[in-house]
């Protein structure tokens, strides 16, 4: 239903460019969306400009969950060569823009006839896929950037409504973020 609501958004709008915005994304300072919408409107092979990661992890964190991914990606990788069921193998990396804060170029979009819920993946994949193909570059701002600016509560609207459990980690997370709105 995500993906269905983008495309609506997108046969009805007639700007230059759609700022994607989660509802657990607390913006702080709003020059972020400036400087994205400056490096985006500045190169016009860029089709997007976001964030490859969702929430704002420590170097250490970030390094433990790389390699924990890169050894289940080899290990699939091996099964698979030696004709043993698995899954298939995942990248242990990230390659696409997070739709919490992304800005994308409505005109590159429409241009290719691009969809946001274009087959049965995570909205924007498949997209970013295609227009990559097509030569297309996605513009990065690392994480330790762009969660300067804002903070994504991953898994937020849940915490909020008290979906889960006061112990789990999205609840401490969301509850320390608000902790932090309440004291500016």
């Amino acid at each position: 239903a995500h993906g269905r609501a983008l495309d609506l958004i997108l046969d009805h709008i007639n700007t230059d460019y759609l700022l994607l915005i989660h509802t657990d994304t607390l913006i702080y300072d709003a020059s972020i969306i400036k400087q994205m919408l400056q490096n985006l409107s500045r190169n016009n092979k860029a089709a997007a400009i976001g964030c490859l990661e969702q929430v704002n992890r420590t170097r250490l964190a970030t390094i433990w969950r790389v390699v924990i991914r890169a050894i289940k990606y080899y290990f699939r990788r091996i099964k698979v060569s030696l004709g043993i069921g698995t899954r298939e193998p995942r990248l242990f990396y990230e390659i696409y823009l997070k739709s919490f804060c992304t800005l994308w170029n409505v005109g590159i979009v429409k241009r290719h006839k691009m969809r946001f819920a274009m087959v049965e993946r995570i909205p924007g994949y498949e997209m970013q896929d295609q227009l990559r193909k097509l030569g297309y570059e996605f513009l990065s701002i690392p994480p330790h950037q762009m969660f300067q600016y804002l903070d994504h509560i991953e898994a937020g609207t849940v915490s909020h409504v008290k979906g889960l459990a006061k112990n789990h980690k999205r609840v401490k997370n969301y509850q320390a973020i608000i902790n932090k709105i309440n004291k500016i």
